[in-house]
């Protein structure tokens, strides 16, 4: 064992404890130090009957620091013996009682522990996820003053071994409960517009022809007006033929707070349902767009329909058979939300100045994200009730503050992205920067987080280490 500045000792007391008790705890702190390259050579195990034979030891050094791991029980026998230990792990059965806080207050324990929920029927993997996590701050910070910052580090596929295809992204692969419980409901709203979604593939087959035809006409220089109706009305017998697969649209509400990840959870849906994104899916964004301009981009226009309208093909009717997503739905003003309503009702899409006032019947996949809460919104008169009482589906992704359960993982995988997309040589961050970025509340969430780990590695990289250390994190 090649020893550096600094070690730390972890004495386990068998005595008081059952056999079972001190290898459940052998397991748990071997696996511990050999899955972590940065307490590996620092950190040695030793099981001993009692404090006796801990104290013929002795401390080693100065660069020596010892851990003791014990039983409430044996610590109330020998209290007075180890008067002078600083540093105690205690542990209980059977349930916490007065005397275990009082002896854990004696003796400054910084961590009370149930042993029998380590192993056997009253195993819980939480308590070894709890004590696991306890274990391993306590020692780096006992190693901290012997190790620069830079030998307290994570590999980028500390958490993530791989990151090849950015459809899936952060969104799928973390533990975080409320992560889990939106991927779980996409997955549910995925299978079931599926079929839905099949339907709108055969459908922009059969009338592609036609909408690159419409959008040659709005770029024309002689905008041919009864050539781009004719072309409309194959594109509506088309899907009248294919009843009653269009009779309603499907439609999805992503909501959750700015840079949560709404954009990328709509590509994530689309692309999971077989949409090509470079030509089968269009982002429209609602925000800072003024409400006429916004309504002809989206339903388009024919002349005649105001002073200098010109035939457009809106996004709606180019995007036939494919997916729509509209970023801040939130946004939009009351015509808008009216013409939106009546595509809801019937997937007709009113074109201004368009021979039938009825409109066009245009079926596509609409994905609509909010950082509003609709509902009050409604209430409030803001937004329609029954537009938002339209959508088939609505999913809900949590904000970064309620996920930090996932936070090391994302930056592990942007860790990986940033090297992927850039060749960069930063590698590695410190544990040390990692807790000044957790200390950061990111009201910008995922996307706040992805511009403050970028800079601090652009900053480690100016520094010519291939390493972030807590310096290069600017917040």
């Amino acid at each position: 064992m090649i020893l550096l500045a600094g070690k730390v000792e972890l004495f386990i007391i068998s005595k008081s404890l059952k056999e079972e008790d001190t290898g459940a705890l052998k397991n748990i702190l071997e696996s511990l130090i050999q899955n972590k390259a940065d307490l590996r050579d620092k950190v040695e195990l030793f099981v001993e009957a009692g404090y006796a034979e801990v104290s013929e030891k002795g401390e080693g050094s100065k660069e020596t620091v010892r851990i003791l791991l014990i039983s409430s029980g044996y610590y109330e026998a020998n209290c007075r013996d180890m008067e002078n230990e600083k540093n105690i792990c205690m542990f209980f059965k059977d349930g916490l009682t007065l005397d275990v806080v009082r002896h854990a207050q004696e003796c400054g324990a910084f961590g009370v522990f149930p042993v029998d929920r380590f192993y056997g029927e009253k195993q819980e993997y939480a308590e070894i996820a709890r004590f696991e996590t306890v274990m391993k701050r306590v020692i780096r910070n006992k190693l901290a003053s012997y190790y620069p910052e830079s030998e307290f580090s994570k590999s980028i596929d500390w958490k993530v071994s791989k990151v090849d295809d950015e459809k899936d992204d952060y969104l799928s692969l973390f533990a975080d409960t409320s992560t889990h419980e939106t991927m779980v409901k996409t997955r549910q709203v995925i299978r079931a517009t599926s079929v839905y979604s099949g339907c709108l593939k055969d459908f922009y087959g059969k009338v592609e022809s036609n909408l690159k035809k419409l959008r040659e006409l709005e770029t024309s220089e002689k905008q041919n007006t009864r050539e781009a109706v004719d072309l409309l009305k194959e594109i509506e017998k088309c899907s009248t033929k294919m009843e009653p697969s269009f009779r309603k649209p499907v439609t999805i509400l992503l909501t959750g707070p700015t840079g949560c990840g709404k954009t990328l959870l709509a590509e994530y849906i689309a692309s999971e349902l077989g949409f090509d994104l470079s030509k089968r899916f269009a982002k429209i964004s609602l925000v800072n767009t003024p409400e006429n301009l916004l309504e002809n981009e989206l339903f388009g226009t024919f002349e005649g329909a105001f002073t200098g309208a010109k035939f457009r093909v809106g996004k709606m009717v180019s995007m036939a058979g494919s997916a729509v997503f509209l970023d801040e739905i939130g946004e939009i003003g009351a015509s808008v939300q009216a013409k939106l309503l009546t595509y809801l009702d019937d997937l007709r899409v009113i074109i201004d100045g368009y021979s039938d006032p009825r409109g066009v019947k245009i079926p596509l996949l609409l994905i609509a994200a909010t950082n509003r809460d609709l509902q009050l919104e409604a209430k409030r008169g803001n937004f329609r009730n029954d537009l938002y009482q339209r959508f088939s589906y609505e999913i809900k992704i949590p904000a970064l503050k309620e996920r930090m359960s996932d936070f090391r993982y994302m930056i592990s995988y942007l860790l990986q992205k940033k090297n992927i997309e850039q060749s960069a040589g930063v590698v590695r961050i410190s544990l040390k920067a990692i807790e000044k970025l957790e200390s950061h509340d990111y009201p910008g969430n995922f996307r706040e987080l992805e511009r403050v780990l970028k800079t601090s590695i652009m900053n480690a990289e100016m520094d010519e280490r291939d390493i972030v250390l807590s310096e290069d994190v600017v917040i």
